[in-house]
């Protein structure tokens, strides 16, 4: 072969490897980009700056217990995103999570009011699937992605995604920054199903905290206080309790197998995640290590939990450390902070200064990796 001959081969092959190179740079920072922007809202703000409440049902919640409910068969939703678009958002969020979900029927908060100390809940059903296209779709920050590999396999998705995303936030929602409660409530373009989020404590402090499986559609492979689901049709009937309490119970023994003695709703809020809904129900139990004793037969639990601590109350140091270190969604830190400031009988302003000045602890990992090492108490992995 002549040196010329030589030369160009060595030449075009050299070239053809730097574009290459460059080629998978590119990919690569448009994945790392991407990244960056559809979990924009992840840890943004501390927990206590992504609850959005309603002053009138926390102080319902703090003196009464009673929860009425209409269901209206019909429901005030309407969907405007078109079929196909629901149907590629669904691919996009079971590629994107690893799940598999379907398209169940929840039930959705239409409205509530407050009068004469009594709550009454509007309730109606919409899809799960509703949720994903709406809620979901135009506040994006309660979905995990999986790693950076993951977003490489997203890139033909983007573009799609951003496009709806594009065309129908300012439909669905006029893009205020910081919408207030009864703006979310009342907004009949988005799905709004109502979800709980149940802890269980027992008389000694001792708390359950679950790590959820990574499988999960929405909120995988973070902590969490013991459940958390949506409230369904079978929820709305039943002898004992309220639709809540009902639903909690149901969570609860689903995916640990416990029975509670006694369910209290704390609240109902919203996160500036998804803007969903969400009761927080406390679950009493006499012992918690004796009511976990049947929790590997519990229906749901492979496929919802890792691995399963208990958090004592009382070892202040340590819970504010799994608080600041912990993956939290902020409704199960916010229901820890509530749980937290009854079982010291502390009010939110002394509890915002101990949680100030705890938070800055240079120990706080340290002490965190031990919280983990010493009180699992169960693991399917």
């Amino acid at each position: 072969m002549p040196f010329t001959d030589f030369a160009l081969s060595v030449v075009s092959n050299l070239a053809g490897n730097i574009l290459t190179v460059i080629f998978l740079a590119l990919v690569a920072f448009l994945a790392a980009v991407s990244a960056r922007k559809l979990s924009i809202l992840k840890n943004r703000k501390p927990y206590s700056q992504m609850i959005v409440d309603d002053p009138a049902l926390t102080s319902y919640f703090c003196q009464h217990s009673d929860i009425n409910t209409r269901y209206h068969t019909k429901s005030r939703f309407k969907n405007i995103i078109p079929e196909w678009h629901i149907e590629f958002l669904v691919e996009y969020y079971n590629k994107l999570t690893g799940s598999r979900s379907f398209n169940g029927p929840c039930v959705r908060l239409d409205g509530y009011t407050v009068e004469n100390d009594c709550l009454t809940l509007e309730l109606s059903t919409v899809g799960f699937y509703d949720l994903l296209s709406t809620n979901m779709t135009v506040f994006p920050g309660n979905v995990r992605y999986s790693g950076f590999w993951k977003y490489i396999s997203l890139l033909s998705y983007l573009p799609g995604y951003y496009s709806v995303l594009a065309e129908y936030k300012n439909k669905i929602f006029s893009g205020k920054d910081d919408p207030e409660f009864p703006e979310i409530i009342g907004n009949n373009r988005l799905a709004n199903v109502l979800a709980v989020s149940a802890m269980v404590m027992d008389s000694q402090g001792n708390t359950l905290i679950v790590k959820r499986t990574s499988s999960l559609a929405i909120s995988g492979s973070i902590y969490s206080v013991a459940s958390t689901g949506t409230v369904i049709e079978s929820d709305l009937v039943g002898e004992k309790g309220n639709v809540l309490s009902r639903a909690a119970v149901r969570e609860i023994t689903e995916e640990t197998g416990i029975i509670p003695d006694s369910v209290r709703i704390l609240d109902i809020v919203l996160t500036k995640q998804k803007y969903q809904p969400i009761a927080l129900a406390r679950c009493d139990v006499a012992d918690l290590k004796s009511a976990l004793l049947n929790t590997a037969k519990a229906k749901d639990f492979p496929q919802e939990v890792r691995e399963m601590y208990i958090l004592n109350m009382s070892d202040v140091k340590t819970f504010f450390a799994v608080l600041s270190k912990a993956e939290l969604s902020p409704a199960s830190a916010y229901s820890l902070e509530l749980a937290f400031r009854q079982f010291h009988n502390i009010s939110g302003g002394e509890f915002e200064i101990m949680r100030r000045k705890r938070f800055r602890n240079i120990g706080n990992y340290k002490l965190f990796s031990e919280w983990k090492y010493r009180s699992k108490v169960i693991t399917t992995s």
